[in-house]
């Protein structure tokens, strides 16, 4: 709802409010736990918001929410963004605020489940909890008669509380357990993104991406010695380069990917490398009045992680383990398919 009258609107200000109800009820039952993990929550809440725009200029969003949880209590959420363009081709974003989460141990973790490992849950899990902030910021450079678009982002998001999995402590085994149980433990998130793009001939694109990733966590080593270090199973890098050309009268499409996946971490215990791989996806694409055909292939790079189920010889043997994967478990793939648009067919 918006309210109107008194000074609380006009061209540039704007004021918003409302209600919200959540509810969900979760279902988690495995043969290794003693009791199933059935649960419902509700959570009534109440939110504000307040906008102010300068022109083109500037705009910025404040906002807070309460909200009570029949598993949590109550919680307070702030943020705010702002949006700042100077010029036409530069713009500058911004945000910061509180985030709130209810995990689920074994729905948001079945990554884990096809093995052979003993599940360690703690009794009492608690609401996740983070700060996060971040800035972005876009340019259109012109090339000639072409523009070049330039857009670089950077977030951070630090957790006060959140729900750990490790993997490290013992590999027959999983530990899960609240962030604050454990004295001293830190968990957070640098992500930040360079992206260029631009039309280097009518229908012809050319678009390259990266993204560097810091996700760190405490964890417990197989000494018992508690330490912070990166994420496992968590790519540190990840870049990409595309092109894409389409035929006058869009006719036909071609586009190609090249993609490079960074390395990362394996838990403890485990001697098989995180390396880096390159993969190459391509797709050819003819269009008709009401509908498309194409071709395309994936993986043409044809790289696999070697041995991705460790203990495979010895499925309900102690080793068991096909949740360490870390790369593609297959080779060539190559796939057909057909596209009908409804909403042209109504022409």
């Amino acid at each position: 709802m918006n309210f109107e009258g008194g000074g609380l609107i006009d061209n540039d200000h704007r004021l918003s409010a409302g209600l919200s109800l959540n509810y969900d009820r979760y279902e988690e039952t495995l043969s290794v736990l003693a009791n199933p993990l059935n649960r419902s929550e509700v959570v009534p809440g109440i939110f504000a918001e307040y906008s102010y725009k300068y022109a083109e200029m500037l705009s910025l969003v404040a906002g807070v929410r309460a909200d009570y949880s029949t598993r949590y209590g109550f919680f307070a959420t702030p943020r705010m963004n702002i949006r700042y363009t100077p010029f036409a081709w530069w713009t500058l974003r911004g945000s910061v605020g509180m985030g709130y989460r209810s995990p689920n141990a074994i729905s948001d973790n079945a990554f884990m489940l096809p093995s052979s490992r003993e599940l360690h849950l703690v009794d009492a899990i608690k609401q996740e909890r983070a700060v996060n902030a971040g800035i972005s910021t876009s340019f259109y450079i012109p090339l000639g008669s072409k523009e070049l678009q330039l857009s670089a982002e950077c977030y951070y998001t630090h957790f006060l509380n959140s729900l750990i999995v490790d993997l490290d402590q013992d590999k027959h085994a999983v530990y899960i357990y609240n962030q604050t149980d454990l004295p001293g433990a830190q968990s957070f998130a640098h992500c930040a993104q360079i992206e260029a793009s631009i039309e280097v001939l009518r229908g012809w694109t050319w678009t390259a991406a990266f993204r560097y990733t810091d996700a760190r966590q405490t964890t417990i080593d197989e000494n018992g010695v508690a330490r912070l270090r990166p994420k496992a199973l968590s790519n540190r890098f990840k870049g990409v380069v595309t092109t894409s050309y389409q035929t006058p009268l869009k006719k036909w499409q071609f586009d190609v990917t090249a993609q490079f996946n960074g390395v990362g971490r394996m838990p403890d215990g485990f001697e098989q490398p995180f390396t880096w791989y390159p993969q190459l996806m391509a797709q050819i694409t003819k269009y008709f009045r009401t509908c498309s055909i194409y071709l395309g292939a994936e993986n043409m790079t044809n790289f696999r992680q070697d041995n991705p189920i460790i203990g495979w010889d010895e499925p309900f043997g102690p080793n068991f383990d096909a949740s360490m994967v870390c790369g593609p478990t297959t080779g060539w793939k190559l796939y057909l398919g057909f596209r009908y648009d409804l909403e042209k067919s109504e022409d």
